[in-house]
């Protein structure tokens, strides 16, 4: 048996990269709710709370990130792989151990500059060694013993999160900012419908942290404040 874990240069620049991506999410999501609230009690109401309001940005905000960067530290740090000639074992802080066993595989997928996918029929059941993992080609050649490990190009997961997490933001805006039912409510419907698939997503995916599925249902919050916007344009 051996252990390997990630490398401490690819943690540090891993812990980096998410906090850059998470802020222009943040910066948006915070922009959309200044304008929808300013919108809802007149600019002038809206403007004698405004500094109160900020401060609750800013804690909210420093609250999420230090929380969120706690979470990455340690699912970033406690990463462990185990091989063995005959199962190989990923283990990981507050997410169930997975262990596959050669007989279980049913393919090897190496994703250029992510790593290699282990895939079972249990479509939930599967690991992934990124390429950062120290001694990375040693489990390399000791994975193809198992099965042949085809190569295939690497999706871009970071962007399309980027991406979902903007686009949600600006949906939000324009159910709380337009006044046209024929708008309002598609945009309502799927937004609801989205954020109702991605927490049930969430919640069934074994490999996400226990932390932050706990976390994912204070989701209900704005799926809420969507379903009454979207309610009352359209009874209007």
């Amino acid at each position: 048996m051996k252990e390997y874990k990630l490398s401490e240069n690819y943690i540090k620049q891993e812990k980096r990269k998410r906090v850059l991506l998470a802020l222009p999410i943040i910066v948006l999501a915070i922009l959309s709710g200044l304008i929808a609230g300013g919108y809802e009690d007149g600019y002038y109401e809206f403007l004698k709370v405004l500094p109160i309001v900020l401060i609750l940005i800013v804690i909210a905000v420093i609250i999420g990130l230090t929380f969120g960067n706690k979470i990455n530290n340690d699912a970033l740090t406690s990463y462990r792989i185990e091989l063995y000639e005959n199962k190989i074992i990923k283990y990981q802080k507050n997410i169930p151990t997975i262990e596959i066993e050669p007989f279980e595989v049913i393919s090897l997928t190496e994703y250029k500059n992510k790593g290699i996918m282990i895939n079972t029929e249990n479509k939930a059941k599967y690991i992934l060694i990124p390429v950062f993992t120290e001694d990375y080609s040693e489990i390399k050649e000791s994975l193809s013993v198992w099965m042949s490990i085809k190569e295939s190009k690497s999706k871009n997961e970071h962007l399309l999160r980027n991406i979902a997490g903007i686009g949600t933001a600006i949906g939000f805006l324009v159910v709380m900012l337009c006044e046209y039912p024929y708008i309002v409510f598609p945009v309502g419907v799927i937004m609801i419908v989205t954020l109702i698939w991605s927490i049930a997503t969430i919640l069934r995916n074994p490999h996400i942290d226990k932390r932050l599925k706990k976390n994912t249902l204070f989701v209900i919050l704005p799926i809420l404040a969507i379903l009454a916007r979207t309610l009352s344009v359209v009874i209007k």
